[in-house]
């Protein structure tokens, strides 16, 4: 994990927002919450609840 989620980095895990279903490479942030990266830490709907999707 980077050392600080808010900045961005690699990828942890790929999760889907909870409200719209949309994708995004995901990091687990200090507080063990799903926070996208590349973002400003919500979906383009707003929402900032996220749930890890399974690899299979």
């Amino acid at each position: 994990m980077a050392t600080d989620p808010d900045t961005g980095g690699e990828p942890e895990h790929v999760g889907e927002c909870e409200e719209c279903g949309r994708v995004y490479p995901v990091q687990v942030d200090n507080d063990g919450d799903l926070r996208p990266i590349g973002t400003s830490g919500t979906c383009v709907c707003g929402s900032a609840a996220f749930v890890a999707l399974s690899p299979d």
